[in-house]
């Protein structure tokens, strides 16, 4: 559940006030404002932030969750960023992270058993018996 803003204007609109000492609802306080709007806005890589038209054609901000660029990329974090992983060479092939880099492999067989595993440092599908 979101935090409450910093100023609740509804609460202080409801508790009247006497605009001599600046009550409500007659002066909503610039600094009150801004208050809220710091409040409100996100701190995040500019990278990930699109500038869009909003309601009433006032600019709008939209966040980009993933800064992929083609159907199915994740995002990973390279230490300092939000990167895309790296698209498959095919439809037939699957990324895995090596500890290192992205390499693509191919896909599971798509009958009999198999486990993945590594031959002479090459991943590659092996052939197993059911359990």
């Amino acid at each position: 559940m979101p935090a409450n803003p910093p100023i609740d204007f509804e609460a202080l609109a409801r508790s009247g006030g006497s605009p001599a000492t600046g009550g409500y609802p007659y002066t909503i306080k610039a600094a009150d404002l801004m208050r809220n709007f710091v409040y409100a806005s996100l701190d995040t890589d500019d990278s990930l932030v699109e500038t869009t038209s909003g309601q009433g054609g006032h600019q709008q901000r939209r966040l980009k969750i993933s800064p992929g660029t083609a159907a199915g990329q994740l995002a990973v974090w390279d230490g300092s960023r939000w990167v895309p992983t790296p698209t498959p060479t095919s439809a037939n092939t699957m990324l895995l992270w090596n500890g290192t880099a992205w390499t693509s492999t191919p896909a599971p067989p798509s009958a009999g058993t198999h486990v993945l595993g590594s031959v002479a440092g090459q991943i590659q599908w092996m052939e197993t018996e059911e359990c």
